[in-house]
């Protein structure tokens, strides 16, 4: 590989190990969590105003988006690195 054979591949693996260590990982994706958090926090006050306003075909779409960051919160919780 050329770019092994000029010492780049040093760099890079150093990079690597200075970048992606596991506790960087586990920050970056409690980072990712929580933010998450605050769109599900979010979407369920745009449903609750949408419930209060009595607006049906609004309420659909707002569980709908609800949903979504629901799901996508789950699968955050589920796939933390160890």
């Amino acid at each position: 590989d050329p770019l092994w054979s000029r010492g780049l591949g040093d760099v890079y693996k150093r990079q690597v190990q200075d970048n992606c260590t596991d506790a960087k990982l586990q920050a970056e994706h409690q980072r990712t969590v929580r933010q998450q958090e605050k769109k599900v926090a979010e979407r369920q006050r745009e449903l609750d105003e949408e419930r209060r306003e009595g607006k049906p075909s609004k309420v659909a779409k707002r569980q709908e988006k609800l949903d979504e960051a629901q799901a996508e919160l789950a699968r955050l919780r589920k796939a933390a690195p160890h």
